[in-house]
Protein backbone atom coordinates (compact mmCIF):
# COMPACT_ATOMS: atom_id res chain seq x y z
CA UNK A 1 0.00 0.00 0.00
CA UNK A 2 1.04 3.45 -0.75
CA UNK A 3 -0.30 6.27 0.41
CA UNK A 4 -0.32 10.36 1.04
CA UNK A 5 -1.33 12.67 2.36
CA UNK A 6 -2.07 16.34 1.93
CA UNK A 7 -3.18 19.38 3.81
CA UNK A 8 -6.28 21.35 2.96
CA UNK A 9 -6.77 23.10 5.72
CA UNK A 10 -5.02 22.86 9.56
CA UNK A 11 -7.51 21.00 10.52
CA UNK A 12 -8.25 19.25 7.43
CA UNK A 13 -6.01 16.54 4.94
CA UNK A 14 -6.89 14.78 2.11
CA UNK A 15 -5.64 11.42 1.87
CA UNK A 16 -5.19 9.10 -1.22
CA UNK A 17 -4.23 5.26 -1.02
CA UNK A 18 -2.72 2.94 -3.44
CA UNK A 19 -3.52 -0.41 -2.81
CA UNK A 20 -1.67 -3.21 -5.27
CA UNK A 21 -4.24 -5.52 -6.72
CA UNK A 22 -2.16 -8.66 -5.27
CA UNK A 23 -3.39 -6.87 -1.59
CA UNK A 24 -6.59 -6.26 -2.66
CA UNK A 25 -8.04 -10.08 -4.34
CA UNK A 26 -8.26 -11.36 -1.13
CA UNK A 27 -11.33 -8.93 -0.08
CA UNK A 28 -12.30 -9.96 -3.54
CA UNK A 29 -12.15 -13.61 -3.24
CA UNK A 30 -13.91 -13.58 0.39
CA UNK A 31 -16.50 -11.32 -0.81
CA UNK A 32 -17.13 -13.95 -3.82
CA UNK A 33 -17.50 -16.69 -1.27
CA UNK A 34 -19.68 -15.06 1.20
CA UNK A 35 -21.64 -13.53 -1.36
CA UNK A 36 -22.12 -17.31 -2.75
CA UNK A 37 -23.21 -18.96 0.23
CA UNK A 38 -26.40 -16.10 0.37
CA UNK A 39 -27.31 -16.63 -2.71
CA UNK A 40 -29.71 -18.52 -5.14
CA UNK A 41 -29.46 -18.82 -8.55
CA UNK A 42 -31.97 -20.77 -11.04
CA UNK A 43 -31.45 -24.31 -11.14
CA UNK A 44 -29.19 -24.33 -8.01
CA UNK A 45 -29.31 -24.80 -4.22
CA UNK A 46 -28.80 -21.84 -1.84
CA UNK A 47 -25.09 -21.43 -1.81
CA UNK A 48 -24.94 -23.89 -4.67
CA UNK A 49 -24.30 -21.63 -7.56
CA UNK A 50 -20.92 -22.01 -8.92
CA UNK A 51 -18.13 -19.35 -8.44
CA UNK A 52 -17.88 -18.62 -12.27
CA UNK A 53 -21.53 -17.86 -12.48
CA UNK A 54 -21.35 -15.35 -9.60
CA UNK A 55 -18.17 -13.83 -11.38
CA UNK A 56 -20.35 -13.51 -14.36
CA UNK A 57 -23.43 -12.35 -13.49
CA UNK A 58 -22.52 -10.18 -10.38
CA UNK A 59 -19.35 -9.00 -10.52
CA UNK A 60 -19.89 -5.33 -10.36
CA UNK A 61 -22.49 -6.12 -7.28
CA UNK A 62 -20.11 -8.17 -4.98
CA UNK A 63 -16.83 -5.89 -5.79
CA UNK A 64 -18.91 -3.11 -4.86
CA UNK A 65 -19.84 -5.03 -1.51
CA UNK A 66 -15.87 -5.61 -1.11
CA UNK A 67 -15.06 -2.37 -1.80
CA UNK A 68 -16.64 -0.78 1.21
CA UNK A 69 -14.07 -3.47 3.26
CA UNK A 70 -11.07 -2.58 1.53
CA UNK A 71 -11.43 1.28 2.05
CA UNK A 72 -12.13 0.57 5.89
CA UNK A 73 -9.67 -1.97 5.98
CA UNK A 74 -6.70 0.10 4.31
CA UNK A 75 -8.16 3.79 5.54
CA UNK A 76 -7.27 2.87 8.78
CA UNK A 77 -3.89 1.48 8.20
CA UNK A 78 -3.01 4.79 6.41
CA UNK A 79 -4.38 7.01 9.18
CA UNK A 80 -1.71 4.28 11.75
CA UNK A 81 0.84 5.40 8.99
CA UNK A 82 0.81 8.42 9.09
CA UNK A 83 -0.30 9.30 12.52
CA UNK A 84 -3.41 11.08 11.70
CA UNK A 85 -5.00 12.27 14.88
CA UNK A 86 -8.60 12.33 13.25
CA UNK A 87 -11.42 13.80 15.47
CA UNK A 88 -15.02 12.17 12.86
CA UNK A 89 -15.10 9.35 10.39
CA UNK A 90 -13.48 10.92 7.10
CA UNK A 91 -15.53 11.39 3.99
CA UNK A 92 -14.02 8.94 1.25
CA UNK A 93 -14.61 11.20 -2.33
CA UNK A 94 -14.08 8.49 -4.77
CA UNK A 95 -12.44 5.60 -5.39
CA UNK A 96 -11.45 3.51 -8.33
CA UNK A 97 -10.90 -0.50 -9.32
CA UNK A 98 -10.26 -2.73 -11.68
CA UNK A 99 -9.31 -5.99 -11.77
CA UNK A 100 -5.57 -6.46 -12.25
CA UNK A 101 -5.21 -2.71 -11.01
CA UNK A 102 -4.25 -0.92 -7.84
CA UNK A 103 -7.47 0.00 -6.36
CA UNK A 104 -7.15 3.53 -5.56
CA UNK A 105 -9.30 6.24 -2.95
CA UNK A 106 -9.16 9.59 -1.84
CA UNK A 107 -10.49 10.49 1.57
CA UNK A 108 -10.71 13.54 3.29
CA UNK A 109 -10.63 13.92 7.02
CA UNK A 110 -10.90 16.28 9.91
CA UNK A 111 -8.10 16.16 12.34
CA UNK A 112 -6.99 18.08 15.56
CA UNK A 113 -4.75 20.88 14.39
CA UNK A 114 -1.23 20.92 15.03
CA UNK A 115 -0.58 24.18 17.30
CA UNK A 116 2.30 26.47 18.27
CA UNK A 117 1.80 27.91 21.78
CA UNK A 118 4.04 30.98 21.57
CA UNK A 119 2.91 33.85 23.29
CA UNK A 120 1.89 33.58 27.10
CA UNK A 121 4.77 34.61 29.29
CA UNK A 122 5.61 38.18 30.06
CA UNK A 123 1.89 39.56 29.56
CA UNK A 124 -0.02 42.57 31.70
CA UNK A 125 -2.46 41.29 33.85
CA UNK A 126 -4.52 42.80 36.84
CA UNK A 127 -4.92 41.32 39.44
CA UNK A 128 -8.29 42.98 41.73
CA UNK A 129 -8.69 41.84 45.56
CA UNK A 130 -11.36 43.22 47.10
CA UNK A 131 -10.89 45.19 50.18
CA UNK A 132 -13.16 43.55 53.40
CA UNK A 133 -13.99 46.66 55.62
CA UNK A 134 -15.89 47.23 59.14
CA UNK A 135 -19.03 47.30 56.89
CA UNK A 136 -18.68 44.11 55.25
CA UNK A 137 -18.35 42.13 58.82
CA UNK A 138 -21.33 44.31 60.26
CA UNK A 139 -23.65 42.98 57.05
CA UNK A 140 -21.93 39.69 57.72
CA UNK A 141 -22.75 39.36 61.46
CA UNK A 142 -26.49 40.80 60.43
CA UNK A 143 -27.14 37.82 58.00
CA UNK A 144 -25.71 35.45 60.48
CA UNK A 145 -28.67 36.91 62.96
CA UNK A 146 -30.90 36.44 59.96
CA UNK A 147 -30.01 32.81 59.42
CA UNK A 148 -30.90 32.13 63.02
CA UNK A 149 -34.05 34.22 63.52
CA UNK A 150 -36.96 32.44 64.56
CA UNK A 151 -40.54 32.85 62.79
CA UNK A 152 -43.53 33.83 65.01
CA UNK A 153 -47.15 34.30 64.23
CA UNK A 154 -47.85 37.93 64.94
CA UNK A 155 -51.68 39.46 65.24
CA UNK A 156 -49.69 42.93 64.66
CA UNK A 157 -49.99 44.30 61.14
CA UNK A 158 -47.41 43.15 58.91
CA UNK A 159 -44.23 45.04 58.79
CA UNK A 160 -40.86 45.04 57.01
CA UNK A 161 -38.99 41.68 57.55
CA UNK A 162 -41.84 39.84 58.71
CA UNK A 163 -43.30 36.91 56.72
CA UNK A 164 -46.83 36.65 54.94
CA UNK A 165 -47.93 33.78 53.24
CA UNK A 166 -51.73 32.59 51.59
CA UNK A 167 -53.01 32.83 48.42
CA UNK A 168 -52.86 35.19 45.01
CA UNK A 169 -55.26 36.03 42.61
CA UNK A 170 -54.99 37.76 39.73
CA UNK A 171 -57.82 40.42 38.97
CA UNK A 172 -58.92 42.44 35.48
CA UNK A 173 -58.75 46.18 35.42
CA UNK A 174 -61.80 46.36 37.17
CA UNK A 175 -61.28 43.85 39.87
CA UNK A 176 -63.04 41.15 39.05
CA UNK A 177 -60.78 38.11 39.63
CA UNK A 178 -59.33 35.98 36.44
CA UNK A 179 -59.95 32.18 36.79
CA UNK A 180 -57.33 29.88 36.38
CA UNK A 181 -55.20 32.80 37.37
CA UNK A 182 -54.64 32.00 40.96
CA UNK A 183 -51.48 30.69 43.24
CA UNK A 184 -51.83 29.26 46.20
CA UNK A 185 -49.38 28.72 49.23
CA UNK A 186 -47.16 31.63 48.76
CA UNK A 187 -44.66 32.84 51.09
CA UNK A 188 -43.19 36.68 50.93
CA UNK A 189 -40.88 38.40 52.98
CA UNK A 190 -41.30 41.98 52.90
CA UNK A 191 -38.35 43.74 51.58
CA UNK A 192 -36.40 41.41 50.18
CA UNK A 193 -36.54 39.92 46.73
CA UNK A 194 -37.98 37.96 44.53
CA UNK A 195 -41.67 39.60 45.22
CA UNK A 196 -41.32 40.50 48.44
CA UNK A 197 -39.09 44.21 47.66
CA UNK A 198 -41.83 45.18 45.28
CA UNK A 199 -45.14 44.20 48.00
CA UNK A 200 -43.18 45.76 50.78
CA UNK A 201 -44.78 49.30 50.70
CA UNK A 202 -48.33 47.45 49.47
CA UNK A 203 -48.63 44.93 52.42
CA UNK A 204 -47.12 47.29 55.48
CA UNK A 205 -49.91 46.57 58.19
CA UNK A 206 -52.22 43.47 56.78
CA UNK A 207 -53.39 41.17 58.85
CA UNK A 208 -53.86 37.35 59.49
CA UNK A 209 -57.10 36.68 57.66
CA UNK A 210 -57.23 40.01 55.79
CA UNK A 211 -56.76 40.49 51.98
CA UNK A 212 -55.33 43.36 50.39
CA UNK A 213 -54.67 44.15 46.61
CA UNK A 214 -51.70 45.23 45.14
CA UNK A 215 -49.63 46.30 41.41
CA UNK A 216 -46.79 44.52 40.07
CA UNK A 217 -46.02 46.65 37.16
CA UNK A 218 -44.10 44.97 34.15
CA UNK A 219 -44.93 41.58 35.47
CA UNK A 220 -46.97 39.10 33.82
CA UNK A 221 -47.41 36.92 36.96
CA UNK A 222 -45.83 36.62 40.14
CA UNK A 223 -42.15 34.90 39.46
CA UNK A 224 -42.64 35.77 36.01
CA UNK A 225 -41.02 37.59 32.79
CA UNK A 226 -41.96 41.02 32.70
CA UNK A 227 -44.96 42.21 30.22
CA UNK A 228 -44.13 45.46 30.31
CA UNK A 229 -47.70 46.47 31.53
CA UNK A 230 -49.12 47.09 35.15
CA UNK A 231 -51.34 44.04 36.69
CA UNK A 232 -53.47 43.87 39.42
CA UNK A 233 -53.39 40.72 42.01
CA UNK A 234 -55.48 40.24 45.35
CA UNK A 235 -53.36 38.71 48.30
CA UNK A 236 -55.33 36.49 50.59
CA UNK A 237 -53.90 36.71 53.34
CA UNK A 238 -53.19 33.13 55.82
CA UNK A 239 -50.62 34.22 58.04
CA UNK A 240 -48.12 36.55 58.89
CA UNK A 241 -44.91 35.54 61.11
CA UNK A 242 -42.35 38.42 62.39
CA UNK A 243 -38.77 37.40 62.70
CA UNK A 244 -37.25 37.21 66.34
CA UNK A 245 -33.38 37.62 65.84
CA UNK A 246 -31.06 36.29 68.48
CA UNK A 247 -29.31 38.33 70.88
CA UNK A 248 -24.99 38.24 70.93
CA UNK A 249 -24.93 36.81 73.84
CA UNK A 250 -23.05 33.79 75.22
CA UNK A 251 -25.39 31.11 74.45
CA UNK A 252 -25.57 32.12 70.95
CA UNK A 253 -22.06 32.44 70.65
CA UNK A 254 -21.20 29.24 71.89
CA UNK A 255 -23.72 27.93 69.19
CA UNK A 256 -22.08 29.59 66.48
CA UNK A 257 -18.60 27.83 67.14
CA UNK A 258 -17.38 28.32 70.69
CA UNK A 259 -16.86 31.86 70.40
CA UNK A 260 -15.73 33.57 73.26
CA UNK A 261 -16.96 36.84 72.54
CA UNK A 262 -18.36 39.48 69.75
CA UNK A 263 -14.69 40.04 68.40
CA UNK A 264 -13.54 36.76 68.26
CA UNK A 265 -16.90 35.81 66.22
CA UNK A 266 -15.48 39.09 63.87
CA UNK A 267 -12.19 38.11 63.69
CA UNK A 268 -13.37 34.93 62.01
CA UNK A 269 -15.94 36.47 59.98
CA UNK A 270 -13.07 39.41 58.58
CA UNK A 271 -11.04 36.26 57.98
CA UNK A 272 -13.33 34.22 55.85
CA UNK A 273 -14.38 36.86 54.05
CA UNK A 274 -10.44 37.55 53.06
CA UNK A 275 -9.73 34.22 52.54
CA UNK A 276 -13.14 34.22 50.06
CA UNK A 277 -11.71 37.64 48.66
CA UNK A 278 -8.41 35.98 47.50
CA UNK A 279 -9.47 33.03 46.07
CA UNK A 280 -12.46 35.12 44.16
CA UNK A 281 -9.40 37.03 43.54
CA UNK A 282 -6.92 34.83 42.00
CA UNK A 283 -10.03 32.57 40.31
CA UNK A 284 -11.04 35.69 38.09
CA UNK A 285 -7.39 36.65 37.20
CA UNK A 286 -6.69 32.78 35.79
CA UNK A 287 -10.02 33.68 34.00
CA UNK A 288 -8.48 36.67 32.51
CA UNK A 289 -4.98 34.90 31.85
CA UNK A 290 -6.92 32.02 29.97
CA UNK A 291 -8.76 34.18 27.77
CA UNK A 292 -6.19 36.33 26.62
CA UNK A 293 -3.54 33.66 25.78
CA UNK A 294 -6.67 31.85 23.61
CA UNK A 295 -6.75 35.43 22.11
CA UNK A 296 -3.00 35.32 21.76
CA UNK A 297 -3.00 31.79 20.16
CA UNK A 298 -6.21 31.86 18.31
CA UNK A 299 -6.28 28.61 15.83
CA UNK A 300 -9.30 27.13 13.94
CA UNK A 301 -10.57 23.92 14.61
CA UNK A 302 -12.38 21.42 13.13
CA UNK A 303 -16.16 21.60 12.94
CA UNK A 304 -16.68 17.70 14.10
CA UNK A 305 -14.54 18.57 17.07
CA UNK A 306 -16.81 21.38 18.39
CA UNK A 307 -19.88 19.15 16.95
CA UNK A 308 -18.69 16.51 19.30
CA UNK A 309 -18.21 18.29 22.14
CA UNK A 310 -21.58 20.26 22.05
CA UNK A 311 -23.42 16.74 21.30
CA UNK A 312 -21.99 15.53 24.80
CA UNK A 313 -23.10 18.60 26.31
CA UNK A 314 -26.66 17.92 25.16
CA UNK A 315 -26.65 14.39 26.00
CA UNK A 316 -26.09 15.02 29.72
CA UNK A 317 -28.14 18.60 29.72
CA UNK A 318 -31.04 16.74 28.37
CA UNK A 319 -30.70 13.62 30.52
CA UNK A 320 -30.91 16.30 33.54
CA UNK A 321 -33.81 18.36 32.40
CA UNK A 322 -36.22 16.15 30.30
CA UNK A 323 -38.80 18.77 29.62
CA UNK A 324 -38.59 22.58 28.00
CA UNK A 325 -35.53 22.38 26.16
CA UNK A 326 -35.19 22.98 22.34
CA UNK A 327 -31.96 21.12 21.24
CA UNK A 328 -31.10 23.41 18.42
CA UNK A 329 -31.63 25.94 20.85
CA UNK A 330 -29.03 25.04 23.59
CA UNK A 331 -26.27 23.53 21.29
CA UNK A 332 -26.59 26.93 19.29
CA UNK A 333 -26.29 28.87 22.79
CA UNK A 334 -24.06 26.13 24.20
CA UNK A 335 -21.04 26.25 20.87
CA UNK A 336 -19.35 29.22 21.63
CA UNK A 337 -18.19 27.73 25.26
CA UNK A 338 -17.68 24.61 23.37
CA UNK A 339 -15.04 26.27 21.18
CA UNK A 340 -13.29 28.11 23.98
CA UNK A 341 -13.19 25.49 26.01
CA UNK A 342 -11.62 23.20 23.22
CA UNK A 343 -9.02 25.98 22.22
CA UNK A 344 -8.33 26.13 25.84
CA UNK A 345 -7.44 22.61 26.90
CA UNK A 346 -5.56 22.59 23.67
CA UNK A 347 -3.55 24.73 24.62
CA UNK A 348 -2.87 25.01 28.15
CA UNK A 349 -1.73 20.71 27.21
CA UNK A 350 1.14 22.37 25.13
CA UNK A 351 2.20 24.98 27.75
CA UNK A 352 2.82 21.93 29.95
CA UNK A 353 4.65 20.12 27.17
CA UNK A 354 7.02 23.38 26.51
CA UNK A 355 7.41 23.95 30.08
CA UNK A 356 7.69 19.57 31.31
CA UNK A 357 4.99 20.82 34.02
CA UNK A 358 3.95 16.85 35.29
CA UNK A 359 2.05 15.47 37.62
CA UNK A 360 3.50 12.00 38.50
CA UNK A 361 1.33 9.18 39.71
CA UNK A 362 3.36 9.56 42.99
CA UNK A 363 2.01 13.16 43.00
CA UNK A 364 -1.68 11.72 42.41
CA UNK A 365 -1.64 9.48 45.29
CA UNK A 366 -0.42 12.34 47.78
CA UNK A 367 -3.25 14.09 46.56
CA UNK A 368 -5.79 11.64 46.76
CA UNK A 369 -4.55 10.74 50.27
CA UNK A 370 -5.05 13.82 51.39
CA UNK A 371 -8.61 14.06 50.24
CA UNK A 372 -9.02 11.05 52.04
CA UNK A 373 -7.90 12.23 55.42
CA UNK A 374 -9.77 15.67 55.30
CA UNK A 375 -13.14 13.70 55.68
CA UNK A 376 -12.69 10.53 57.79
CA UNK A 377 -15.89 9.91 57.14
CA UNK A 378 -16.01 9.42 53.85
CA UNK A 379 -12.83 7.77 53.63
CA UNK A 380 -13.57 4.48 52.26
CA UNK A 381 -16.05 5.64 49.77
CA UNK A 382 -13.06 8.33 48.29
CA UNK A 383 -10.62 5.55 48.08
CA UNK A 384 -13.06 3.68 46.40
CA UNK A 385 -14.27 6.23 43.90
CA UNK A 386 -10.82 6.57 42.94
CA UNK A 387 -10.09 3.15 41.93
CA UNK A 388 -11.63 4.14 38.91
CA UNK A 389 -9.25 5.10 35.74
CA UNK A 390 -11.51 8.22 34.78
CA UNK A 391 -11.62 9.45 38.08
CA UNK A 392 -8.38 9.82 38.74
CA UNK A 393 -7.67 11.06 35.13
CA UNK A 394 -10.36 14.25 36.29
CA UNK A 395 -8.36 15.02 39.45
CA UNK A 396 -4.80 14.72 37.23
CA UNK A 397 -5.92 17.09 34.73
CA UNK A 398 -7.01 19.19 37.80
CA UNK A 399 -3.66 19.43 39.62
CA UNK A 400 -1.48 19.63 36.08
CA UNK A 401 -4.03 23.10 35.22
CA UNK A 402 -3.44 24.41 38.53
CA UNK A 403 0.43 24.01 37.94
CA UNK A 404 0.01 25.22 35.25
CA UNK A 405 -1.94 28.42 36.26
CA UNK A 406 0.43 28.80 39.20
CA UNK A 407 3.27 28.90 36.39
CA UNK A 408 1.58 31.37 34.57
CA UNK A 409 1.23 33.31 37.07
CA UNK A 410 5.00 33.48 38.09
CA UNK A 411 5.67 34.71 34.35
CA UNK A 412 3.35 37.05 33.70
CA UNK A 413 3.21 40.45 34.75
CA UNK A 414 0.67 40.88 37.61
CA UNK A 415 -0.20 44.15 38.82
CA UNK A 416 -1.88 43.89 42.36
CA UNK A 417 -5.14 46.20 43.00
CA UNK A 418 -7.50 46.94 45.44
CA UNK A 419 -11.31 47.38 45.07
CA UNK A 420 -14.30 47.37 46.63
CA UNK A 421 -16.18 44.72 47.67
CA UNK A 422 -19.39 43.83 45.29
CA UNK A 423 -22.88 44.42 48.09
CA UNK A 424 -23.86 40.59 47.11
CA UNK A 425 -25.85 39.32 50.08
CA UNK A 426 -23.19 37.09 52.55
CA UNK A 427 -22.64 33.62 52.81
CA UNK A 428 -24.73 31.52 54.60
CA UNK A 429 -21.42 29.64 55.08
CA UNK A 430 -19.38 32.52 56.87
CA UNK A 431 -18.46 31.21 60.35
Amino acid sequence: MKSEVVELESWKKKLSVEVPDDEVRPFIERAYQTFQKKTQVSGFRKGRTPLSIIRQRFAQEVEAEASDEIIHHFFAEAVREHGLPIVAPGSILEFKYKQGEPFTFTAEVQVEPEIEVRHYKGIKFEKQTAEITDEDVRRAMEEIRYQHAELRDTENGAAEGDVIEGAIQALDATGVPIIGQKWDDRVVELGRPPLGDLLASQMLGVKAGEQRPFRLPGQAGPGQEPSGQEKHYLFQVKTVRARIYPEWDADFLKKLGEFQTVSDLEKRIRENLEHAAADESRRMLRDRMADEIVKRNDFELPPAMIDNVVAGLWEKESARNASGLDENEYKQKARPMAVWSLKWEMIWNRIAEAEKITVTEQDLDAEIDALARANEKEEKKIRILFQDPGQRQRVKDRMLLGRIMAYLEENNKIKEVTVKRKQDRPSSLIV
